[in-house]
């Protein structure tokens, strides 16, 4: 399979690869990753399309501070910083696995190390996630950048489920970085601001009527708690509590119009 145009770019994680509209309430990483970019891509994948593999070169995601670059709004892309990124799919059972290795370029055309592993176990009454994602700048950076998601949901029937979700991220770099977003180095990291670590938890419902399948109802209530470490003195904590009742309609508008069609012939 080959694949070009504008498009996600190739990275683990169950909560990265859900439509955008289904993360009901999301993670740091996941508010700060301008993930859709210009890219190329290659893949094998099995005849069963169990297993997949994938070669992509892209735009980085780092292109989104172009502006600080000299580039006008909508011309970052120009700044001409790359991805790399290496991903596989799976599935053996009843467990799914969504991997990647990346390499982002910064504004110092240097690189930023990013992995990410996903797994999920899924039944017909239940499934799990985990999300386990390592990013560093620098050598001194392994294992201070880190984050673990994981979601998980009960399935009482077709129409009416459950979920609970958590994740812990945090930036406890030891290298003396200049500050989050810092242009003039380059030298910083985009998913999570230095010194800073972010504990996210909430639960949630969903709903799918019966008569209308395509129809959701959803609601949750959620709480991000921020830390930030870079004071000498006590840590400043932070507490950001979220709630949200929706309404979704997944309408297939051309099958609506074709069946609208195909009466008004009939009569």
């Amino acid at each position: 399979m080959f694949r070009f145009g504008k498009d996600a770019l190739a990275v683990g994680g169950f909560e990265y690869d859900a439509p955008p509209i289904n993360v009901l309430f999301s993670t740091n990483y996941w508010d700060n990753f301008y993930c859709f970019q210009p890219s190329v891509a290659a893949a094998y994948r099995s005849d069963d399309a169990s297993q997949m593999l994938l070669f992509q070169v892209g735009n980085s995601p780092y292109v989104h501070y172009g502006a600080g670059l000299g580039f006008a709004p909508g011309q970052e892309w120009k700044s001409g910083l790359m991805s790399y990124n290496l991903f596989y799919s799976g599935k053996v059972g009843h467990l799914k696995l969504l991997h990647s290795v990346n390499m982002f370029q910064r504004p110092d055309r240097k690189y930023m190390n990013y992995i990410a592993i996903g797994h999920e176990l899924e039944y017909e009454h239940w499934d799990i996630y985990l999300d386990l994602i390592h990013h560093a700048n620098g050598l001194k950076d392994w294992g201070n950048n880190f984050a673990v998601v994981s979601c998980a949901n009960v399935y009482f029937n077709k129409e009416f489920n459950i979920f609970v979700k958590g994740a812990y991220e945090q930036n406890r770099s030891e290298s003396a970085l200049p500050g989050f977003g810092d242009i003039s180095t380059g030298f910083y990291d985009i998913f999570c601001e230095t010194a800073h670590s972010h504990l996210t938890y909430g639960l949630g419902m969903e709903y799918h009527p019966k008569s209308c399948p395509d129809f959701r109802l959803h609601a949750f209530v959620a709480n991000r708690r921020t830390t930030d470490y870079s004071s000498m003195a006590t840590p400043v904590v932070s507490n950001s509590l979220r709630a949200n009742v929706g309404i979704t309609w997944s309408m297939e508008v051309y099958r609506m119009l074709k069946e609208r069609m195909a009466k008004i012939a009939r009569e």
